[in-house]
């Protein structure tokens, strides 16, 4: 297991300058959108560095827009990168450290056919909260619309500078989204087959701090909220490090990449379903080698701070913060569901839960989510 090192606190940014030097490097490249380097006041604390930027990120970063700065990475021979901004920027940053700028050769180490190379230590630097991608081993591209990890233990940074302060003028619907992410990682990081001791722990100390900012229904969030959001984060991201998402994140990629659903918001919709589909379904197609019983007191941990109807829950708190908690408000019909439920399925997460699922009983608790 491979712990990213983690500087956390308000202000803990004005340490960049200093964690950089550590490094010594001579050559900085760095990964970010405008706002994000704005935020963090990149270019003043780098100045007397030769840096380069990488600046042409959008989210749900696709193969070749990553490619590109890949080559850029391939071309500056960085010392150090620097990744600033929300998930997608941090995701870039690791693959501009991890990926060739050939598309084949890229393809080869997603896939697993080859290494990721390792061209610099890395310093992420998040300015929302809620993906945990400063302190995970992977990172997300979309290649043709379909979701591909690069995950490997290389991935992970050298340092994260998580400062609640760069989140203050992050928008509410970016904020919010980015909670639901998190809570999404929290919960199913507690009933992933992969789950060890240490990810419930986390995960269950996440749960309840989300939990508690979500309920508050606060817009904009006050610093002591968003302070312990992105405390809450940070733990929810070293919690699926360890376990990996489940089915949630699996049947929200494909809502992402087809309607346009924001990730985290993608996520609380599936949850909305896969709580009580998994409570119902658990006697029956239980597939965790630990038992019935343990999945049950996973359950139990969740029901505990969501109350006895998870999903109801999770509706309730999604409308309150201003989403729909349907899925054709974003356009999807019936007609959508069989291809949503065999994308889903065809990707490893599916099968990382505590039931089987199959695609005749997806699309039964998909449409459940769909008025009329």
């Amino acid at each position: 297991m491979t712990d990213v090192e983690v500087v956390s606190g308000p202000g803990t940014v004005a340490l960049l300058p200093d964690l950089v030097a550590g490094f010594a490097p001579h050559r900085v490249l760095v990964v970010g959108g405008p706002t994000g380097l704005r935020v963090a006041d990149a270019r003043g604390r780098l100045a007397g560095y030769e840096v380069s930027y990488v600046t042409d990120v959008h989210p749900n970063p696709r193969l070749p827009d990553v490619l590109r700065g890949c080559a850029v990475a391939a071309s500056v021979r960085p010392d150090l990168i620097v990744g600033i901004g929300g998930g997608s920027a941090m995701d870039v940053a690791k693959m501009l450290r991890g990926l060739p700028p050939d598309a084949g050769a890229a393809m080869d180490v997603l896939t697993g056919r080859a290494e990721p190379q390792c061209r610099a230590p890395l310093v992420l630097v998040p300015t929302t909260a809620g993906t945990g991608s400063e302190v995970t081993g992977f990172a997300t591209v979309y290649v043709d619309g379909v979701k591909y990890s690069l995950d490997h233990p290389s991935v992970h940074a050298n340092v994260a500078i998580v400062d609640p302060e760069l989140t203050h003028t992050c928008p509410d619907d970016v904020t919010f989204s980015g909670a639901l992410d998190a809570l999404a990682h929290a919960i199913e990081s507690l009933w992933s087959l992969r789950s060890t001791s240490r990810s419930r722990e986390l995960a269950a100390e996440a749960l309840h701090g989300l939990v508690s900012v979500l309920r508050e229904h606060e817009r904009p969030l006050s610093p002591a909220n968003r302070a312990a959001l992105s405390t809450a984060s940070t733990r929810a991201g070293l919690a699926i490090d360890r376990s990996r998402t489940t089915a949630g994140h699996a049947f929200a990629y494909p809502l992402t990449a087809r309607f346009g659903v924001p990730h985290g918001l993608a996520c609380a919709l599936n949850l909305v379903w896969l709580l009580p589909f998994t409570a119902r379904h658990l006697s029956r197609d239980c597939q965790d080698p630990r038992g019935q019983a343990f999945v049950r007191r996973r359950l139990g941990e969740i029901g505990a701070v969501l109350g006895r109807d998870g999903g109801a829950t999770l509706a309730a708190l999604v409308r309150a913060i201003g989403f729909s908690p349907w899925l054709d408000d974003y356009g999807v019909r019936g007609d959508d569901l069989s291809g949503l439920a065999e994308a889903a399925l065809g990707s490893g997460r599916a099968t990382n839960g505590p039931v089987r699922l199959a695609v005749p009983e997806t699309i039964g608790a998909l449409r459940g989510r769909i008025r009329g």
